[in-house]
């Protein structure tokens, strides 16, 4: 198989939609002319480029559900502090997302305004998902001793 229909393929096979869904896209792109296609296709690339935007499913959580969570995984659960949490959220998110580009950190913004910028890139089930490892990570690997040094 081409490297091309492989990529293809694989953006189909994460769109998670069924076969039957994807013979009619099939057909659908043999109908519509390639003009159309390319147009749409530029266009969604210049929202992509700009402000790139949600093409998540319309039942994801409201924007305060999601924060909510995200800082009780993270800053309460796996006790944190905010100024760390992005450090070990961003290491978290490029390990299982190689291939995205994670918006800078501002700490004048702020830990909450670069989670929303986040879900720009993300949807809220992938942030989710790295904020409950993290916090399972942090929870269940804490040293039982306590940092001092001890003498002997």
């Amino acid at each position: 198989m081409k490297p091309i229909l492989r990529q293809f393929c694989t953006l189909l096979a994460a769109t998670n939609i069924d076969q039957r869904q994807i013979r009619e896209l099939l057909s659908l792109v043999n109908k519509t002319p390639n003009q159309i296609l390319y147009a749409e296709i530029d266009e969604i690339r210049r929202q992509f480029s700009s402000e790139p935007r949600k093409i998540y499913s319309t039942t994801e959580q409201t924007s305060d559900d999601l924060l909510n969570k995200i800082i009780d995984l993270i800053i309460n659960q796996a006790k944190l502090k905010k100024s760390d949490a992005h450090l070990y959220f961003g290491d978290g998110l490029r390990a299982t997302f190689p291939d995205r580009v994670l918006p800078p950190f501002s700490s004048k913004a702020g830990f909450l305004a670069w989670i929303r910028s986040l879900r720009k890139i993300y949807s809220d089930s992938e942030l989710l998902h790295i904020a409950t490892r993290l916090r399972n990570d942090r929870v269940n690997n804490l040293d039982v001793k306590d940092d001092w040094l001890h003498r002997s």
